[in-house]
């Protein structure tokens, strides 16, 4: 069964912005490509949702999670309730529902990649984030944004060689055409202005 591909556009404190396309239905497989723009008006830790309104509020999380019930096995219905539960401050409940699209896909590093976000952004729990970033990883290689997650983590626990590892393991990996390719060497590298006031 064919399924209407949504569009989201979002944070999770990582200073971009993230397009994620993920369609698909059953056991089907939902792409999952990302598109990094600038966001200079983006608080850290906060998420942004275009369309975030169908998403927000006790209707919206109890119409998606309606949706879930009525067809437990839809990955894009517990994909959409995981992201108004962690929108509407219920970080455990969202985490169960990206849980159990991931049984249903456990290939697709998406779902693992945002279970990731919820222990970083909403329990503070880095360890257990970069545990889930990894497995982003290892199930999907080409999922630029569990790499991304997973350095971006680092770096901000002050463990710069382990981020440069991540960062090295990311660009062999990754094609040059990723759209995160670049960014990736912004992680661990500071900018010019830095280093020249740090040599002045």
């Amino acid at each position: 069964m064919a399924m209407q591909t949504k569009k989201w556009v979002w944070t999770m404190g990582i200073g971009v912005l993230s397009v994620a396309f993920l369609s698909g239905c059953g056991s089907s497989t939902p792409s999952a490509s990302q598109t990094p723009t600038s966001t200079p008006s983006a608080n850290k830790n906060q998420t942004y949702v275009i369309g975030g309104a169908s998403y927000q509020g006790q209707k919206n999380l109890q119409k998606w999670e309606q949706k879930a019930k009525s067809d437990p096995t839809n990955v894009q219905y517990l994909y959409s309730s995981g992201v108004s539960a962690y929108l509407n401050n219920q970080p455990k409940l969202a985490i169960s529902y990206y849980t159990k699209a991931a049984k249903i896909q456990p290939k697709n590093g998406e779902l693992w990649n945002n279970i990731g976000n919820v222990y970083r952004n909403s329990y503070h729990n880095n360890q257990q984030a970069i545990s889930y970033y990894q497995k982003a990883t290892v199930v999907d290689p080409k999922y630029d944004y569990g790499w991304y997650n997973w350095a971006y983590t680092l770096v901000k626990m002050n463990n710069i060689p382990a981020a440069k590892t991540v960062v090295n393991k990311a660009l062999a990996t990754l094609p040059k055409s990723d759209p995160l390719y670049k960014a990736f060497n912004g992680l661990v590298t500071p900018p010019k202005a830095t280093q020249s006031k740090a040599k002045s």
